[in-house]
Order: structure tokens, then sequence, then C-alpha cells
């Protein structure tokens, strides 16, 4: 489990480890956001691939929080507040969990601000 920060209206820059655990080479990587103070289901979702050279420990996923954002490219729209997330895997972008592989790389909590 990881904690994680989003900082509004900016380019966020994760240092994850998601690589040591997924099984595909090469991977895009899933996130889905659920708001832990809405009365209702609130998801939210944001699809990227590994930034970080092949040598280094860590996985480098940049988020950019912005209003009107384009899922499959690492954008994302989050409310300020407190959010649970989980990390899949897929081999092509995707903004469905159904066209993942099911497994949940990694999972946390986000704080939006």
């Amino acid at each position: 489990m990881s904690n994680i920060v989003i900082r509004k209206n900016e380019i966020n820059n994760l240092a994850l480890t998601l690589r040591e655990r997924s099984q595909l080479v090469d991977p895009y990587y899933l996130f889905e956001f659920i708001s832990n103070f809405s009365t209702t289901p609130l998801k939210r979702y944001a699809s990227a691939q590994n930034q970080a050279s092949v040598n280094i420990r860590y996985d480098l996923i940049v988020l950019s929080e912005q209003a009107n954002p384009e899922g499959l490219d690492g954008e994302i729209r989050l409310m300020e507040g407190e959010w649970s997330y989980k990390v899949y895997e897929s081999q092509e972008p995707t903004l469905e969990v159904s066209e993942t592989t099911g497994r949940i790389i990694q999972h946390g909590i986000a704080i939006a601000i």
C-alpha cells in the first residue's frame, strides 16, 4: 500500500514500484480513484505508462490534474479530498478495468490538494 499526493491543476510526478509486480512487458497502468467522501460511488480513471528509464528502481508515472482531462493521456480531474486508488496493468491504454489483466498491482490512498 502506498500513499500519494495529487496537486490540483499541476503535473504530478509519482514514484511508485509497479514494474516489480507487473506480469506484462512495458504495460500501461490504469489508475482507478474512488472518492472516500462521496455518499454515492464516485470514480475517476487515468491511464499512463512508466516514464523512468529501465535501470531505475522505481517507476515514474506522470498524472496531470486538470479541468478537461483526456484519461488515456495520464490526465485526470479529482475533487479535493481523500481518494482510494487501485492500479491495474494492461497491454493497451484503457479506461475500463474489464480491459486490464484484472490484477491489482498497487493500492493505497491519494490526497488531492
